[in-house]
């Protein structure tokens, strides 16, 4: 961690009233405009305004700062002297002493999506797990902060023996994520009628993400420029820094693929999948592995060219503390009647249970079927 960035000459002359529907504060600052980049605050936008001591000027060393978060504004009470109000009932802080804040700690970093695909058949307490564990691992490594969690149980369509009913399959992934605070449930994947690569699963997500994103910024409001309205629109033409005026686009969450070993090793079946899906999945998106005992992830990316090239975008998390739970050993005890309970979500017990969901003539099913991907690859290889 780098040393603390002192800025001897900032000071905030004033921070606004609360903005009830999110928390988020309004502050002007005065003081030199390049060191703004290094405050450790976490700024939504940042705006040039009027001079506080002559509204008929605008100056690059007053601007507006609107926080992601109110939390931030608590940093700032914290550092400053007496509390006041100004004429206009804007709460106004002057700071008694030097700011001192640390310019890597708290910087922009990246937000991530987790989504996980597979058949969740039925989803486990180990599905579950990998999602924390992946969190842990990449809020931890300071640039990245995850945001969300997804389960894409994968479409009937595959044809993977034994797989139930996606109906089934997604209602068990919901119960299982019912009272998770960050991982949900898409059904996207699962309602559709072809089976679909998962490479195109991730770009639909991301898609999605980013459809959102730009949404949000069309209903964000403009914010509100202080000073005589005539005299703002005079001034600002003239400003060579106008691009500061606009909201500041905030990047869209990545999404990146939560996976197992066993997935990061199935890469090398022939056929399984197509070299350039692989490419583009660990390449534009990345992986992140989650190893079980007894694999050798390493050695796969190493001895693989395509995940070799990309490899720092591959991250493997190491479970230390083993769990060696599986959908198809869960499926084993309940076609010998045995008990599941602490091995899934008590919910997902339960509704396999309510439906026997799981028995030797489920088992059967596709049985005798090629594998909706190794179908179609081997086909289009052939061809």
């Amino acid at each position: 961690m780098r040393r603390p960035v002192q800025l001897p000459q900032l000071q905030i002359i004033a921070i606004s009233k609360e903005n009830k529907e999110n928390g988020r504060q309004n502050v002007i600052i005065q003081g030199p405009f390049p060191e703004l980049k290094f405050m450790s605050l976490k700024f939504e936008r940042v705006c040039p305004v009027p001079s506080t001591t002559d509204e008929n000027r605008v100056t690059l060393e007053d601007i507006i700062v609107k926080f992601r978060n109110a939390g931030d504004k608590e940093k700032i009470s914290q550092a400053s002297g007496e509390e006041k109000y100004n004429e206009q009932g804007v709460q106004v802080f002057h700071l008694d002493q030097q700011l001192q804040i640390l310019s890597m700690e708290n910087s922009e970093k990246t937000e991530v999506v987790l989504l996980a695909c597979g058949s969740f058949n039925p989803i486990t307490n180990m599905h579950l797990r990998l999602f924390e564990l992946a969190k842990d691992y990449m809020n931890g490594t300071g640039k990245y902060r995850v945001i969300k969690g997804v389960i894409s149980p994968v479409g009937d369509a595959y044809k993977k023996k034994g797989l139930i009913s996606a109906h089934h399959r997604v209602i068990m992934a919901e119960l299982a994520t019912k009272n998770s605070e960050w991982v949900e449930v898409d059904t996207w994947e699962s309602l559709q009628k072809d089976w679909v690569e998962t490479l195109k699963v991730l770009r639909h997500y991301q898609e999605k993400l980013e459809a959102s994103s730009c949404d949000q910024q069309q209903d964000s409001p403009r914010l509100e420029r202080p000073g005589r309205k005539r005299k703002w629109a005079e001034q600002r033409q003239d400003f060579s820094q106008k691009e500061l005026l606009e909201p500041k686009t905030k990047d869209v969450p990545k999404v990146k693929l939560l996976c197992g070993a066993d997935l990061l090793e199935s890469f090398g079946v022939p056929n399984l999948w197509k070299s350039e899906d692989i490419t583009r999945i660990v390449g534009d998106y990345g992986l992140i592995c989650i190893t079980r005992a007894g694999n050798d992830a390493e050695k796969f990316i190493y001895e693989s060219d395509a995940l070799w090239k990309h490899r720092n975008n591959i991250h493997l998390v190491n479970e230390w503390i083993t769990n060696d739970i599986s959908s198809t050993k869960i499926r084993r005890a309940l076609r010998r009647g045995q008990s599941i309970r602490y091995l899934v979500p008590d919910l997902v017990r339960e509704y396999i249970e309510k439906h026997d969901l799981y028995s030797p003539e489920s088992e059967e099913r596709n049985v005798g079927v090629v594998l909706a991907p190794l179908q179609k690859n081997t086909a289009e290889a052939n061809s």
